[in-house]
Formats: structure tokens, sequence, C-alpha cells
């Protein structure tokens, strides 16, 4: 049995995110056993939600931070993915294959 933690990490938006990155950390959501959500202030919003995670997006300015809260197993490898998407703007190297499927 795998073991279920919960983690938190800070994701700073130093660029805009694409339509194509927010597709590529849906989908690893998606795949990802446990839950992963993206929270400014009182806003949570889960990240396979696309149209929402889109409208959460718009509202973001370059030099904001946001936190992507984590509950499943392997979270730090989850939460690297998702900064490595985000941050880098990589979408072709994401390995839905790590994201443990139920």
């Amino acid at each position: 049995m795998k073991k279920i933690e919960r983690v938190s990490s800070i994701l700073p938006i130093n660029d805009t995110i694409t339509l194509k990155q927010l597709m590529c950390v849906s989908n690893y959501a998606k795949s990802y056993s446990g839950s992963i959500k993206i929270v400014r202030g009182k806003q949570e919003i889960n990240m396979t939600n696309i149209p929402a995670l889109t409208a959460f997006f718009l509202t973001l300015r370059k030099g904001s931070k946001v936190s992507i809260h984590v509950n499943g197993p392997d979270v730090q490898s989850a939460i690297t993915q998702i900064r490595e998407v985000c941050i880098s703007g990589k979408t072709d190297d994401i390995e839905f294959s790590n994201a443990s499927l139920i």
C-alpha cells in the first residue's frame, strides 16, 4: 500500500502560462491517484477542471505566487512535474507514467 502524504509548495508565476501548459498539468492531475489543487487566498481550484484553471490563470499577473496542494502518493514528484511545466514551459517531457494510477 502506498503512503498518502499532503504537501504544499509555492509556485511563482514568472511568465504567462499557456493553454498548452494548462492542458498538460490538468492531464497530469487527472492521471494522479490523489488530488492536486492550486490555491491563492481563499480561491481553491482543482487542477483537473480546465475551465476553472484557465480562468484562474487569466487573473494572475507576472510576479504572482500561488500554492500547489497535493494530497496522495509520491507528492514531491507531482509537485516537481507541475513546477517544471509551469516555470520552464516544458510540456513534452512530463511523464504521466510517474503518476500513480488506481
